[in-house]
């Protein structure tokens, strides 16, 4: 099946409340490329990526022997604290783990279980898994190692097939401490009541795909595709629509209008917006993320010390409505 994504970058981006927002999203049909931001996909030193036909499109193979993997930088996202702020993660996965992989896994390991890790937070101290399958001998799982200090499983066993395509997803909600896991679209077990949040947002702001922060364990054997992180607890609906490669949530955003825009773009010392009375904050940002400037409660962000370039300004209004627009600084 082809996929079909569309898709307006910079000048009309759209997003819903802060509460729920596609932060990332990696379709990896034959690209290394973020569809929603100017996220950076990077593949470990000397991997040259192997695409194969995937559940929408292409997907990624990893060989978990060789500890493959791909690192996400995700510096737009800082501030979205995993430790306090609700997220979802979700996937794809079509595990080709072998009895003999997995046993060599299993006896490799501490936990009497083969790990293959989907996402995973990149970064010294505390920072934890945040989606993973397990395997052994008797069961297999979906997992993370996002609170208290061991690996927190679905109560419902046996629910990660092999040689087949299954949609995971966890939801990740640390005011109300619980963890909740999705399987093709339906929680699998109960929701998991945790005494401590510790999946902690590295200070490199970068997630790893398919394999242990460490770099030398915990490889999926098989292939990712649409691998995508969102703020917000999404609804079992709003997961059944991921599932569905739908990920217009329009249904529960309020959209940036089209009338909101800078005035006389390109810029040199102040940038105004007109079209909206709102505004909650303007931050901009360069093209690869990094804060420059910010201003609270006003349609102006003026522009000291800001070189020539390009740019994106954030702009969050008090309604919760979040969008962005290119625009361009000459000095």
């Amino acid at each position: 099946m082809r996929k079909i994504f569309i898709f307006i970058m910079m000048s009309m981006i759209v997003s819903n409340s802060f509460s729920q927002e596609l932060l990332f999203r990696a379709t990896f049909d034959e690209k290394l490329t973020d569809e929603v931001g100017p996220y950076q996909i990077t593949p470990k030193a000397d991997l040259v990526p192997t695409y194969v036909d995937g559940k929408y499109g292409k997907a990624i193979s990893l060989n978990g022997a060789n500890i493959e993997y791909y690192d996400v930088n995700t510096t737009l996202t800082a501030g979205i604290d995993p430790k306090t702020n609700a997220m979802t993660y979700a996937a794809w996965i079509y595990s080709t783990i072998t009895d003999a992989q997995r046993d060599s896994a299993v006896a490799a390991g501490t936990s009497g279980l083969a790990e293959q890790q989907i996402i995973h937070f990149l970064g010294t101290g505390n920072t934890r898994v945040v989606l993973h399958t397990v395997f052994n001998d008797v069961t297999s799982n979906i997992a993370t190692w996002g609170a208290t200090g061991a690996s927190i499983q679905s109560t419902a066993s046996n629910c990660i097939a092999r040689n087949e395509w299954q949609h995971v997803a966890i939801v990740t909600d640390p005011t109300a401490k619980t963890v909740t896991f999705y399987v093709n679209g339906a929680q699998v077990g109960d929701v998991i009541t945790v005494e401590e949040f510790k999946l902690v947002a590295p200070g490199n702001g970068i997630y790893r795909i398919g394999a242990h922060k460490l770099g030398d364990r915990s490889g999926f054997f098989g292939y990712l595709d649409e691998v995508c992180m969102f703020s917000g607890a999404l609804s079992v609906e709003q997961i059944q629509k991921v599932m569905a490669n739908n990920y217009d949530l329009a249904a529960v955003r309020p959209v940036l209008s089209d009338d909101v825009r800078i005035l006389s773009n390109p810029v040199k010392d102040v940038i105004t917006l007109e079209g909206v009375d709102n505004v909650k904050q303007l931050t901009l940002l360069t093209l690869d993320g990094r804060n420059v400037l910010k201003s609270n409660r006003t349609n102006t962000l003026e522009l000291p010390g800001v070189s020539s370039g390009n740019y994106l300004l954030k702009v969050e209004l008090t309604d919760g409505t979040l969008g962005f627009r290119k625009v361009s600084v000459i000095k």
